[in-house]
């Protein structure tokens, strides 16, 4: 540490060369250590060059503390709570959703730099040709007034129970992934995998949803029902 103050009055770096250089020259390197004790105290000791991994890793830990209360509330609410079903569900999946948001939570920028970024992705709209600049929904009106799903876009589908938010959610994942050949996530936590999937198929087969439930195939359906089997298992669903 002395060997340390010296070097920093001097106003020389202090690292293990120059304490080395400096405690050699003293002759006093092995009343220390040595060489070997100097690099072993260095690489205990964290350096502010990786100080953006380490907040990283600070952050990281934050968050799965917060999840791990969180997703313990969730049980304990499961356990005890008399509320409806819905109520519960609904809580849950806010309360994970303000874990996800303070995942996502984004640095501030100087308005300089998005202008930048800005001006980069309107000379890449000017070189597109149509009216649709983001993914096509598969709705063509949807379309003219959105120009497609842009990055970034957060969109709530609102309606009354049972008037179709489902079944038009599955026809735009469906248009997504099969038409515009992009990867698609489905999370439902009203219907299972194969009920989703049986509506898919009547979709992008054009086939009856009772004849599907009943099994009654005509040797039309039949064909119809290969081809959407393709199309889907070729899909990024």
């Amino acid at each position: 540490f002395e060997t340390m103050l010296r070097l920093s009055d001097q106003g020389k770096a202090i690292d293990v060369v120059t304490v080395t250089e400096e405690l050699s020259a003293k002759k006093e390197i092995e009343d220390v250590g040595g060489l070997s004790y100097l690099l072993e105290l260095a690489n205990a000791v964290p350096t502010a060059a990786n100080v953006a991994h380490y907040a990283k890793i600070v952050e990281e830990k934050a968050l799965l503390r917060r999840l791990i209360r969180v997703a313990t509330k969730i049980v304990e609410d499961g356990y005890t709570r008399e509320d409806e079903v819905e109520a519960l569900l609904g809580e849950a999946e806010k309360k994970m959703m303000e874990v996800a948001n303070r995942k996502n939570a984004g640095d501030f920028k100087h308005v300089k730099d998005v202008l930048v970024e800005t001006f980069d992705n309107i000379e890449q709209l000017q070189s597109q040709k149509g009216d649709v600049t983001g993914i096509p929904t598969g709705f063509r009106d949807l379309d003219n007034i959105t120009a497609g799903f842009q990055r970034n876009d957060l969109i709530i589908v609102a309606a009354r129970p049972s008037v179709g938010k489902t079944a038009f959610a599955l026809n735009v994942a469906q248009s997504v992934a099969v038409q515009a050949r992009e990867n698609v996530a489905i999370f439902s936590l009203e219907m299972g995998a194969e009920q989703l999937v049986m509506r898919m198929l009547c979709a992008e087969g054009n086939i009856d949803a009772q004849v599907l439930r009943t099994g009654a195939l005509t040797t039309e359906d039949w064909g119809k029902l290969t081809m959407a089997m393709g199309s889907l298992s070729n899909s990024g669903i």
